[in-house]
C-alpha cells in the first residue's frame, strides 16, 4: 500500500473513531443493540493471567485466574463472569475474599469496591466440558480447546475452562502459564516468554500482548513434531512460522502447508501487515479448523499430503484479519467472519489462477449455497437463523464479490484495506463497514445492503429475447426479465449481458429492479447467442424460457441445436437450444447424454414441455454426479414424434 493512500485512510479511520464508541453503547441503529442478547454487565476486561494445571491422566483441569477489569457503570451493584460446570474453590476481590453466587453459566459478584480498575482472582477446577465441537477436548492423551461451538447459543467456548467475560467484544490481553507432563509440549497464543521444568512437569508461559476476543483463546498439549519456515514480512519484519504435528504425520503436513507463505504474502499485499507476532498451526482430533489468534487449530484428517484443503489453509489464514484484527461486536453479525474469510479463499485462488478459476469458485459456492436453501429455506446473513452453513459462508462470499463489481476494483480494495485500518484490534458491526464502502466508493450503498445483508434470498429471473430486422440498418433485441422470487420481494440486480454477433460481442448492463421489465437494444448485426451474467458476478437463478428461432425453423418443428460450446472442457457447461412443436403441445420429451457404446450417461430433460423454444446446460456430469472422462457423446432429443440427435466433445483439462 503506498504512503499517500495509508494516510488518507488513516485520516479516515480518525473521523470514524471520533464518534466509535465501547460496543456495548456503539451499536447503531440498523442492529440490534448486544445488551438485548445478554444482560447488562457493567465490565471491561483488561487483562487475563491464568496458571492452569491439565491432569492428561484423569482429564481434569486446576486453574487460578487474575482477571483485571475495569467497571464501566458506577452505580452498578454487581457483576458477572461467565464459568461452567467447572468447582470454584475461592474468589477474592481486591484480596478480599468475595461473596458471589452461580446461576447457569454465570458467577455473580456483589460490587463493594468501586474503585476504576479492580482485580478479580477465582480458585477453580473439575472436567472441562464441550458442545461436541467447542469447549475443552481430551483425546489420544492429547489435549486442546476449540474457541466456538456449533451447538451452543452463543457459542463463545472459553467460558469452559477460564472464567471469563466470554463475549466477543470484550477483548483483552492474556498470560497463559500451562503446566502438563514433561514430556508433552503445551502451545498457546501470543509468543513463548519461558519454559520452566519441576520434577515431572513442564509449564509454559505463553503471552499474547495484542488484544484478543475470548472464543479466540486456545490452548495444544501433546507430543507434537514441530516444524517452521521462515517468512519476511512486507514491513521488513521476520515472522515466525510454526507448526505442531502428530509425529506420522509430518510429511504429509509439510506438504499442505507449503502453500502458507504465498497466501501470506497476498493477504499482506492487498489487506494489511500480518497483525501478529506469529502464525502457527497445531493438529488436533477436532473437526475442521479454527482461527484461534496466532495459533489456527487444524483437524487430523484435513492432513493429507496432496494441498486439496489449500481453501481451508487460506481460509483460517485470512481470519486472522477478519474475525482476529478486526472482530466482530455481535454474534449476529458474524457475516463479518466468515463471508469475509470465505471471499478470501476466492480471491487467493483468483491470485494464483485466474479469473476464470474465480467465476467457477464463486459457482461452487452459490451451489453450496443453494443446497443450504433447498434443505433450511431462506434466512438473512444478519442475525442467521443458523450460523454455520451455506447462508453465511458461501452467500456471505458472494456478497463482497458482488460488491466489488457494483463498487469497482479500485474501492473495493480500499474498502478492505480501509476495514484492517480503522478496526485494527478492536470491534465492529455491519453498519460499520457499511459506512467505510459508502466512504471509499462515493456511493449510497444503503440498498445493496439491505437486500443482500438484512433480507433473505436472491434474484431468480425468467428470460426471454428475440429480435428483429429494423426496417433501415441493424437489428432491435428485446429482452424481457422477470423476477419470480419466493417471497416477491424485488431485487435491484445489475444483469450483465453479452450478446454474440457474427462481427463480435456486445456487452451491457441491465438493471432489473422490478418484477417485470423489458430492455431493447440495436445492434448493427444480427444476434446468436445471448449470454446471462457471463464472468459471474451475480449471485441469481434464471431460466431462459424464450429465445428466438434460428433461421428455418417453423413453430410447430421439433429442433435441436448443436451445442456452444462444442468441444468443451470438464469443469466447465455446455449448453444446448432446443424447440418444442407448439402444436398438440404439451408433449413428454427427453434429451439424453450417451457415449459411444450406446450407453446412457446423463439425463437432461424428462417431462413434458408445452411448445416453445429452451435452453438446458450440461456440466459434464453423470447421473451419479461424477465428471465423465473426456471424449466423445451424442446427446438425443425424444419425442413421440422425433428423435434428433448430435455429437459432442469434452477435452480434459
Amino acid at each position: 500500500m503506498n504512503k499517500a493512500l495509508l494516510l488518507l485512510i488513516l485520516f479516515f479511520c480518525f473521523s470514524l473513531h471520533a464518534q466509535h464508541k465501547h460496543a456495548l453503547n456503539f451499536i447503531p441503529s440498523l442492529a440490534k443493540s448486544v445488551v438485548e442478547s445478554d444482560e447488562i454487565n457493567p465490565v471491561d476486561v483488561k487483562h487475563y493471567n491464568v496458571d492452569l494445571f491439565i491432569n492428561m491422566s484423569t482429564k481434569t483441569i486446576d486453574g487460578h485466574a487474575q482477571i483485571l477489569l475495569a467497571l464501566t457503570d458506577s452505580n452498578a451493584t454487581q457483576f458477572y463472569l461467565h464459568l461452567s460446570t467447572l468447582t470454584m474453590a475461592d474468589a477474592f476481590i481486591n484480596n478480599q475474599k468475595a461473596s458471589y453466587t452461580r446461576s447457569s453459566d454465570k458467577v455473580y459478584f456483589e460490587i463493594d469496591d468501586h474503585a476504576s480498575e479492580i482485580i478479580v482472582e477465582i480458585d477453580y477446577a473439575g472436567t472441562p466440558g464441550n458442545d461436541g465441537f467447542g469447549g475443552f477436548f481430551f483425546q489420544n492423551n492429547y489435549a486442546f480447546t476449540i474457541g466456538q461451538g456449533l451447538y451452543s447459543q452463543p457459542p463463545s467456548m472459553l467460558r469452559h475452562w477460564i472464567p471469563s467475560h466470554d463475549v466477543p467484544f470484550d477483548k483483552a490481553t492474556i498470560d497463559l502459564h500451562l503446566t502438563v507432563p514433561k514430556e508433552l509440549d503445551a502451545f498457546a497464543n501470543g509468543v513463548l516468554v519461558s519454559t520452566t521444568v519441576e520434577n515431572n512437569t513442564k509449564t509454559f508461559f505463553w503471552r499474547e500482548q495484542h488484544p484478543i476476543a475470548t472464543y479466540l483463546i486456545a490452548v495444544a498439549v501433546g507430543q507434537y513434531a514441530k516444524l517452521g519456515m521462515p517468512f519476511v514480512s512486507v514491513t521488513g519484519d521476520s515472522i515466525s512460522l510454526e507448526f505442531y504435528v502428530f509425529p506420522n504425520d509430518v510429511n504429509n503436513a509439510q506438504t499442505d502447508w507449503a502453500n502458507l507463505p504465498r497466501m501470506l504474502t497476498f493477504f499482506e499485499q492487498n489487506f494489511s501487515s500480518y497483525p501478529f507476532d506469529r502464525y502457527s498451526m497445531a493438529q488436533a482430533y477436532n473437526r475442521g479448523a479454527m482461527e484461534h489468534q496466532t495459533m489456527t487449530t487444524y483437524s487430523h484428517e484435513l492432513i493429507t499430503g496432496d494441498n486439496r484443503y489449500d481453501y481451508i489453509v487460506a481460509h483460517e489464514l485470512a481470519h486472522h484479519w477478519w474475525g482476529d484484527l478486526v472482530t466482530l461486536g455481535d454474534w449476529k453479525d458474524i457475516w463479518l467472519n466468515e463471508g469475509f474469510a470465505t471471499y478470501s479463499e476466492a480471491l487467493y485462488f483468483e491470485h494464483i489462477y485466474g479469473d476464470d478459476y474465480l467465476a467457477k469458485y464463486m459457482e461452487a459456492l452459490s451451489e453450496i449455497y443453494l443446497a443450504e436453501v433447498a434443505r433450511r429455506g431462506h434466512f438473512a446473513l444478519y442475525d442467521p437463523e443458523y450460523m454455520w452453513g451455506g447462508t453465511v459462508y458461501q452467500k456471505g462470499a458472494w456478497v463482497l464479490h458482488m460488491l466489488r463489481w457494483t463498487i469497482g476494483e479500485a474501492a473495493f480494495w480500499r474498502t478492505l484495506q480501509s476495514w484492517a485500518q480503522c478496526y485494527a484490534y478492536d470491534n465492529a458491526l455491519i453498519p460499520d463497514f457499511i459506512a467505510i464502502a459508502e466512504e471509499q466508493s462515493g456511493q449510497n450503498l444503503q440498498w445493496f445492503f439491505d437486500q443482500w445483508i438484512y433480507r433473505a434470498g436472491y434474484p431468480d429471473f425468467d428470460i426471454s429475447w428475440d429480435y428483429q430486422k429494423n426496417s433501415a440498418v441493424g437489428y432491435t433485441v428485446t429482452i424481457d426479465i422477470k423476477q419470480q422470487q419466493w417471497d416477491k420481494f424485488q431485487f435491484i440486480a445489475p444483469v450483465e449481458i453479452e450478446i454474440e454477433t457474427a462481427t463480435g460481442t456486445v456487452v451491457d448492463t441491465l438493471i432489473s429492479s422490478s418484477q417485470q421489465q423489458q430492455f431493447q437494444i440495436t445492434l448493427d448485426t444480427a444476434p446468436a447467442r445471448l449470454i446471462i451474467d457471463p464472468y459471474n458476478w451475480l449471485l441469481k437463478q434464471y431460466d431462459i424460457v424464450g429465445n428466438p428461432a434460428p433461421p428455418g425453423v417453423r413453430p410447430n418443428d421439433f429442433y435441436l441445436a448443436q451445442n456452444y460450446p462444442n468441444p468443451f472442457m470438464q469443469g466447465t457447461k455446455t449448453a444446448i437450444v432446443y424447440q418444442v412443436a407448439q402444436l398438440n403441445s404439451p408433449h413428454a420429451l427427453s434429451i439424453k447424454i450417451y457415449n459411444i457404446l450406446g450407453q446412457e450417461v446423463a439425463t437432461l430433460i424428462d417431462r413434458s414441455l408445452h411448445g416453445g423454444l429452451y435452453n438446458v446446460s450440461w456440466d459434464g456430469k453423470d447421473n451419479t454426479g461424477k465428471n465423465v472422462p473426456a471424449g466423445v457423446y451424442f446427446y438425443r432429443l425424444q419425442s413421440q414424434k422425433q428423435n434428433i440427435e448430435k455429437k459432442l466433445v469434452i477435452f480434459g483439462n
